[in-house]
């Protein structure tokens, strides 16, 4: 008995060096990499044996290599080099990917490595000084395809890109100008918008759902501007408490946009009727009500500074929706409501829909090996890539799905197609 214990220990131990052998050595591996200039081992998710966040150096303009370099970062969480890899182009900051508890739908299917790269101008990975002019899916197309040449000397097996939102947007880019770095995308809910108030969002906005539901959210907006003098101060008071300032747009018009997002935020993230504040509710009710769909904080400057990166490319060359106020013109304190104020203080907007219009023509006649799944009832589905036609791709619609919509919340049929093409494409068994 005491052998027998002896040796399990011994086998332990042995295996706890194993690993802790494979960590140094791959920590080693990461630090060679051309243009890593920072490594950072920290806790991992159980799905995989280590993670890393790894900052890499890059151009600014990736067509001057001698233009001044900012630092990228990115983050590394390793299973086995045999083993396939998810590159995910997040659209914004990476914060999350720090977590233990993070990992994608496509890395736990496909028991793949991950790798989640933060885009440029976003988190940590900010130039200075800023030049906004490089903030464009072509700049940013490079900083993955540069990344992507990097890890495959480490993973030379199959790769997926993934990304949700501006992520999906982001993917869509990044094959649209290196369609050969990746074995296959699957694109979550990514708009492709040809305005800087695309108008198919508002005729979606006049369709989705029900008639009741519309007309109820319709009714809960306009008691709100009927009460707006003293749901006003109750808002004030709040922010006051919050430390939110609005120096950008002024408390009124924040409040206004605010009421005048509602609809699209209310069918993007799937709420459901009875959240909608009733008639004979009183302004804390209404105004709570107005909170659960629109965060208090949505356009207070500190929140609106977060987003500034995405608003200067949204004014660009990404394009955004805008807002009806139409019904609400006796109540709201300017005439238009337009999206691009969001966009860095003194900033000219300076919009072309050439880009997108290129993608666009690109993803009906060119993309290959490409899954977009989108959401019912999620206002962006009205831009929804347009692949319908093109054999080479698929795009999956959940129904009555919000800005949420995934694989895993399609219908068995579903998923079962698309387990089979992905199976096709990277010539693996799915679980």
């Amino acid at each position: 008995m005491l052998k027998s214990r002896i040796l399990f220990i011994a086998v332990a131990v042995l295996l706890i060096q194993s690993a802790t052998a494979q960590t140094d050595s791959l920590l080693l591996r990461l630090k060679s990499l051309p243009n890593v200039v920072e490594v950072n081992q920290i806790k991992s998710n159980k799905l995989f044996k280590s993670t890393y966040v790894i900052i890499i150096d890059q151009p600014v303009d990736h067509n001057n290599p001698a233009s001044p370099h900012f630092k990228q970062r990115v983050v590394l969480s390793h299973i086995d080099f045999a083993k396939p890899l998810v590159l995910v182009t997040e659209g914004y900051q990476a914060d999350y990917a720090l977590s233990p508890f993070y990992s994608e739908e496509l890395s736990r299917y496909l028991n793949a490595n991950q790798l989640v790269i933060e885009h440029r101008y976003f988190g940590k990975s900010v130039p200075s000084p800023l030049d906004w002019k490089y903030m464009n899916v072509t700049q940013a197309a490079a900083d993955h395809h540069a990344i992507a040449t990097i890890f495959k000397a480490l993973y030379p097996g199959k790769w997926i890109s993934t990304g949700i939102s501006k992520g999906g947007q982001t993917s869509i880019y990044f094959r649209y100008f290196y369609p050969n770095d990746v074995d296959a995308t699957v694109a979550y809910v990514a708009p492709i918008n040809f305005a800087l108030e695309d108008s198919r969002e508002e005729a979606f906005l006049n369709k989705v759902g029900d008639q009741t539901t519309r007309d109820k959210i319709y009714n809960f907006q306009k008691r709100l501007f009927e009460n707006k003098k003293e749901l006003l101060a109750e808002f004030e008071k709040r922010a006051a408490k919050n430390s939110d300032t609005y120096n950008r747009m002024g408390v009124e018009v924040a409040f206004d946009q605010m009421i005048l997002e509602y609809p699209f935020s209310f069918w993007q993230w799937g709420h459901g009727e009875s959240e909608i504040a009733e008639a004979n509710d009183d302004n804390i009710s209404m105004l709570n009500a107005l909170y659960r769909v629109v965060p208090s904080n949505t356009f207070c400057d500190q929140e609106l500074s977060k987003f500034e990166p995405f608003f200067a490319q949204a004014n660009s060359e990404l394009g955004y929706y805008g807002y009806d106020v139409r019904p609400f013109q006796k109540w709201v304190k300017q005439k238009r409501y337009p999206n691009t104020i969001l966009g860095p203080v003194g900033l000219p907007v300076n919009y072309s829909s050439v880009m997108m219009k290129k993608v666009d023509q690109w993803l009906q006649t060119q993309a290959a090996k490409l899954i977009c799944v989108y959401g019912q009832n999620d206002p962006w589905f009205a831009s929804a890539a347009q692949i319908d036609h093109n054999p080479n791709t698929l795009k999956m619609v959940v129904a009555k799905g919000s800005h949420a919509s995934r694989i895993a919340t399609l219908s068995t049929e579903q998923k079962a197609i698309v387990f089979e093409k992905l199976s096709d494409w990277l010539e693996l068994k799915i679980k």
